[in-house]
Order: C-alpha cells, then structure tokens, then sequence
C-alpha cells in the first residue's frame, strides 16, 4: 500500500539459515525498523479495510458445527438446497 515495505519472514523449525524458528519469531519481529509514521498508520488501516469489504464473505452454517468432514459436506449441500 504505497511505499510502506513489505517483509517476508520464513517459518520453520528445520533450522535453514534463510528461516526464522517460531520461538524466536516475535524477537525477530520487534527488530524490524518502524518505518511508518503513526500519522500514516490511520489511512494504511482503512485501506486495509477497503480491500478486506471486497473480499467475498463465507455463509456460516447454522447449528453445531459437524465433527467429520463428511458430515459437513452432505450438510452444506443439504443447505443450498432449493435456493
């Protein structure tokens, strides 16, 4: 969004010299330059939130939630059912 920067940061546990471990993933967060503005923080969140809006949202069952994923299937075809 503009020129705020963009990190990468590579997960994993196998110890590779490009990867970070999880336990040490919040150390390596808090490292990174603060290279926004707080001034700039407000309009980055609302465009954020502007893409977010345009993202189409799931429906949400109704009821429990099933235990087995053949359950939810047969009940999420059993929902769109006569529409």
């Amino acid at each position: 969004v503009g020129d705020t920067p963009i990190y990468d940061v590579i997960v994993a546990e196998d110890g590779s010299p490009d990867t970070v471990p999880v336990s040490r993933l919040a150390k390596h967060l808090t490292k990174l330059p603060k290279s926004i503005a707080p001034a700039d923080i407000t309009d980055l969140m609302s465009r954020l939130r502007a893409l977010d809006a345009t993202r189409p949202q799931l429906p949400v069952p109704k009821g429990p939630m099933p235990g087995s994923l053949k359950q939810a299937r047969s009940q999420a075809r059993q929902s769109m059912r006569g529409r």
